[in-house]
């Protein structure tokens, strides 16, 4: 079975190469934004944080070569052009104590991952990101986390949803819509319109709404399709000979070795190696 993607770019896209998107991956504190991180770069980082919740903004980037294997599982067309080089995600802190650096996330992405709890939907923090995203204008996806929680819901690992789906009972799945309207009617009470995104035929006017499990990595390869998707809408081409940009993320005094050193995401030109 195909599954089509909302596409709304023209055939030039397909002969010309786009930055790297900057991804930022919000969410409150036990909606599962580490553990969602932690499924999709295969570490345990959530576990070494101190209440499990993440005290530092680092980076994850997801070359193209993982993102074609997430789109052959998500039997997207084979035509596809990806032409984005990769995806870096941005984590930044979950608790409300930490908004401060969510602002620096906020205003260096290109767009957002925002992390819910299906069940419990969209809670104080998760509205508190909502802010920031929409006043630094942000494009995001709506993650809807914990789908292996809905009562009995059949678990299929690194299954696409659209196909998980097609798993369930339907008392499962009247529960699952359940839950979809019950966030649907919160977004909206907060501003935001959101959908699914099976039900979207376009990107321009909607928030799509990803059901995705960071137990079982069901809907990953869905989330990181539509991500592809309304990466290319907002992404600027790569011009190598303008003025090179960045923003320094974090500083080390004392690294083994090297002496000082800084993370930076290079967001303007190229860097030079000497």
């Amino acid at each position: 079975e195909k599954i089509k993607i909302p596409e709304e770019k023209s055939e030039e896209i397909k002969h010309q190469t786009l930055k790297t998107p900057i991804c930022v991956v919000l969410g409150h504190p036990d909606a599962g934004k580490p553990s969602f991180l932690d499924a999709l770069r295969g570490t345990q980082v959530q576990a070494k944080e101190a209440g499990r919740i993440t005290q530092i903004i680092s980076g994850t980037n997801i070359m193209k070569s993982e993102i074609e294997c997430y789109f052959e599982k998500f039997k997207a067309n084979k035509s596809f052009n990806i032409t984005i080089p990769g995806i870096l995600l941005i984590d930044t802190p979950g608790h409300e104590s930490f908004v401060s650096l969510w602002k620096l996330g906020s205003n260096l992405c290109d767009i957002a991952i925002l992390i819910v709890d299906i069940v419990k939907g969209p809670q104080q923090t998760t509205i508190d990101s909502l802010k920031l995203l929409q006043e630094s204008e942000t494009p995001f996806i709506i993650a809807l986390n914990k789908i292996d929680t809905i009562y009995k819901w059949k678990s299929t690992l690194d299954c696409p949803f659209t196909i998980s789906k097609k798993n369930q009972s339907e008392n499962t799945l009247n529960h699952f819509d359940k839950l979809v309207q019950q966030n649907f009617i919160q977004f909206a009470n907060a501003g935001v319109n959101a959908k699914l995104y099976t039900e979207l035929k376009s990107f321009k006017d909607w928030n799509p709404m990803v059901p995705i499990s960071a137990k079982t990595k069901e809907g990953f390869s869905d989330l990181i399709a539509v991500l592809v998707k309304m990466s290319e809408k907002v992404l600027d081409y790569v011009d190598e000979k303008e003025e090179a940009k960045g923003i320094v993320i974090e500083k080390y005094d004392d690294v083994q070795g090297v002496g000082s050193a800084i993370d930076i995401i290079l967001t303007h030109g190229k860097l030079k190696v000497y």
